[in-house]
């Protein structure tokens, strides 16, 4: 047999189809990929796509095994119809609250869960707070808010998530430098040892949120990429890194406040300007890439376009929202909202 039929069969067992391969693409024999960057607009040979933090182009899909059954790598069992991203999707939401002890005449945002989903942390004024949750209700707050204290933390904060460590990180700004930062969790009032990180901005970024609450995995928030004073974008990466490492999920500037679902196939963020409204994209596994922005349909909660931020808790039961909506006490406010069951 031939070396070029020898070489062919070897191709097709590797599964590497590549057959034509544009001039543009730098090939790294190494590990099988080509390079890919900004400069190539993030564009890679049929089959692949841009990893635009390792900058390299990878394949996604594992090729057909000896029966021809396709395989794809990071690939999840298709979501049902009453799965909690097409409830969302859907609009099945109810019953919106304003959160109203937990509402200020100043602007609530930033905002997350408790690990254990019992509390909610915001910010006020670059100031963190937290109020729990009725037990059993998601939808009602008890008590007062409590101011949050982190020991050696920066001078204001700009939202955080908990991770499944115990941590939480967050973004903060001291002496006109944003950064990455994580503290531990003393109790539900006090943080310590506040540790900086990458990334590291001379502009505010705000709201990280990783997914899987794993600090290890995909870290997204939205920071201005174009530079300061230029419109925001959702971006993804990974901590630890410069943000010049990151690079937009959505694509397009003008966007805000990502959080994911639970899955971890929906992104939910708000377009910016005078009159924001929540949108999500979709992913069909979380390896792949993101596909929106579309609208999220919320028309049975009422006036949609003053809602910069939304939330979904872990059981899908409730969507929190920081909106500017008739009713509230100023600013934007803390609401919540049923997510119909499966």
């Amino acid at each position: 047999m031939s070396a070029l039929k020898l070489g062919l069969m070897g191709l097709a067992i590797a599964g590497a189809a590549l057959l034509v391969i544009p001039s543009c693409y730098d090939p790294q024999p190494q590990n099988g990929s080509f390079r890919c960057s900004q400069d190539q607009g993030y564009l890679c040979p049929e089959g692949l796509r841009c990893d635009t933090v390792a900058g390299l182009c990878v394949t996604t899909v594992i090729p057909p095994d000896m029966q021809g059954t396709a395989i794809v790598s990071g690939d999840m069992p298709p979501l049902s119809d009453r799965s909690c991203d097409a409830r969302l999707k859907n609009g099945e939401v109810s019953g919106l609250v304003n959160l109203g002890a937990a509402n200020s005449a100043g602007s609530e945002g930033n905002l997350s869960l408790s690990f254990d989903a019992s509390a909610l942390y915001y910010t006020v004024g670059g100031a963190l707070f937290t109020i729990r949750l009725s037990g059993g209700n998601p939808l009602a707050v008890t008590g007062s808010p409590q101011a949050v204290t982190i020991a050696g933390g920066p001078t204001t904060i700009a939202g955080g998530s908990f991770t499944n460590t115990g941590k939480f990180w967050f973004a903060g700004t001291s002496g006109g430098t944003t950064q990455l930062y994580v503290a531990a969790v003393a109790s539900a009032t006090s943080f310590t040892g506040a540790a900086a990180h990458l990334p590291s901005l001379a502009c505010p970024f705000s709201l990280p949120m990783f997914l899987n609450n794993d600090s290890s995995s995909e870290l997204y928030l939205t920071a201005p990429l174009a530079g300061c004073g230029t419109s925001s974008y959702v971006v993804q990466g990974a901590a630890d890194r410069n943000l010049g490492a990151f690079a937009g999920a959505i694509g397009a500037a003008g966007y805000q406040n990502a959080t994911l679902l639970p899955s971890g196939l929906t992104l939910i963020f708000s377009s910016t300007g005078t009159t924001p409204q929540l949108q999500f994209a979709s992913r069909g596994s979380t390896d792949g890439q993101w596909a929106g922005p579309v609208p999220l349909p919320l028309d049975a909660l009422g006036m949609t376009s003053g809602d910069v931020e939304g939330l979904v808790n872990p059981d899908c039961s409730a969507l929190y929202l920081v909106a500017n909506r008739s009713g509230g006490k100023g600013g934007t406010d803390l609401w919540a909202a049923a997510i119909a069951a499966p």
